[in-house]
């Protein structure tokens, strides 16, 4: 795998199997990863910051999802918590997962989703060295970026941005 699946490409393939199948039915196996207990049949998902009200639903029906709904940024505090309390954070590029933050004990967390492109905010080094697999969604933002490119480009163009303050 790429860059976006940082850890799972060297895991073990059982490793692979934790979480929920897409009928929303639990996998049976429970894995004790690294000495940390067990993930459950249902496993609990912090989520940083408010998502498409999809996502979310999609998250509750497939884990114990804890979403954040006031929209506040979580802190330094609040992420560590969040790592000492659920099986995996579903982060956002607003969340830095620094090497002091990654440091907490006792570590629950297993994962790292970030919900976006890249993955600067996450000291990955710091994830690697404690175990912890850092994913992203990659493509996410492709079309959307294509669209602000042809955009510019019949923007240039035409210029648009002249005409546009013309009119005004």
């Amino acid at each position: 795998g790429g860059d976006h699946a940082h850890g799972w490409t060297h895991c073990r393939p059982e490793s692979r199997r934790i979480g929920v199948d897409r009928g929303g039915g639990p996998f049976p196996e429970v894995l004790a990863h690294q000495g940390r207990g067990e993930v459950t049949a249902r496993p609990s998902v912090v989520v940083t910051r408010r998502l498409p009200a999809v996502v979310e639903e999609e998250l509750s029906h497939d884990f114990d999802a804890r979403l954040n709904r006031e929209d506040r940024p979580l802190g330094t505090a609040g992420l560590k918590e969040a790592l000492r309390s659920a099986d995996a954070v579903l982060c956002t590029v607003t969340d830095r997962l620094t090497a002091e933050v990654l440091s907490v004990e006792p570590l629950r967390t297993r994962m790292l989703a970030n919900f976006g492109v890249g993955f600067n905010h996450i000291d990955t080094t710091a994830a690697r060295a404690r175990g912890l697999a850092v994913s992203n969604t990659p493509d996410v933002l492709t079309e959307a970026t294509a669209d602000i490119a042809m955009t510019l480009l019949l923007m240039v163009s035409r210029r648009a941005g002249e005409g546009e303050r013309h009119v005004r």
